[in-house]
């Protein structure tokens, strides 16, 4: 028995359900556009 969705309830107030595994893929995407973005090139730190 595997538990993929998790469906939490806040009072009377129902969160979303979410897939654990597609949730980790978009954070991770998240983190290395993050990564990528905030990564200096090498062309950039010969000029500062």
């Amino acid at each position: 028995h595997v538990v993929d969705f998790l469906l939490f309830y806040i009072g009377q107030y129902q969160w979303p359900a979410f897939n654990v595994a597609d949730s980790a893929i978009v954070i991770g995407a998240g983190l290395l556009v993050f990564e990528i973005l905030s990564t200096k090139s090498p062309a950039q730190e010969k000029s500062a």
